[in-house]
């Protein structure tokens, strides 16, 4: 009788086990989706682009038309899953000046 009931108790922690590997595996298997981020500069000078309270987050799909290509930053579009939010953006960027930000990573620009 001892032998059948370790028999048992072992197949059941076994089974356990082997339950356990499964559901942590699946776990760390579960993709998040990322999404587009936009966000339109609100000022009409460079000056400020890298302070991140003068950017306004918007739909991807809406916002400024940024008429032709100048020298002042006018929207920039990022994946979530690469930067959280634009301040995220702008500190992973280290532009050295607000100018440069004009020419960042998906960065349109305005006249």
């Amino acid at each position: 009788m001892k032998k059948v009931f370790k028999s048992g108790l072992l197949a059941a922690v076994a089974l356990a086990g082997l339950c356990s590997a499964f559901a942590f595996k699946s776990a760390d298997g579960i993709k998040r989706s990322a999404t587009t981020l936009a966000y339109t500069y609100t000022l009409s000078t460079s000056t400020g682009a890298r302070i991140a309270g003068n950017w306004s987050p918007i739909t991807s799909g809406s916002g400024p038309s940024c008429g032709l290509v100048g020298e002042t930053p006018c929207k920039v579009v990022f994946d979530s899953g690469t930067y959280t939010d634009i301040e995220a953006y702008l500190t992973a960027q280290a532009f050295s000046s607000d100018d440069d930000v004009a020419f960042g990573p998906g960065v349109s620009r305005k006249q």
